[in-house]
């Protein structure tokens, strides 16, 4: 995953979104711009504007649970643009989806 910030603009952050997507031999590089409101201090909002996805849209969302934990719940609501069998769509992007987060979880757990 590569994630760049284009522009910011008050509390919306434009980012351009890379992930490969692969199942078996096949891969593409999915590329996504996104605009990104954070709605301080415990949700993100995201809506795509431009890129492979017809529809990309969702929020995270940060709930703190005690001291030591916060729950994190992440929604999205995509639709490519191009064609692919649904089941198939769906079994990679829930895998690029979990990359993502496992990437984040280990990138919180390398700064504390």
């Amino acid at each position: 995953m590569d994630s760049k910030l284009i522009r910011r603009e008050d509390d919306t952050a434009i980012i351009e979104q890379k992930n490969k997507a692969s199942i078996l031999i096949f891969s593409k590089i999915l590329s996504q711009e996104m605009s990104v409101k954070h709605e301080y201090p415990d949700k993100l909002t995201f809506k795509g504007t431009k890129g492979d996805m017809d529809i990309f849209e969702g929020k995270w969302i940060l709930n703190k649970i005690n001291d030591k934990g916060t729950l994190l719940t992440y929604d999205l609501k995509v639709k490519p643009n191009f064609y692919v069998p649904k089941w198939l769509f769906r079994l990679t992007f829930k895998k690029t989806v979990s990359n993502s987060l496992n990437a984040i979880r280990n990138r919180i757990i390398q700064i504390n």
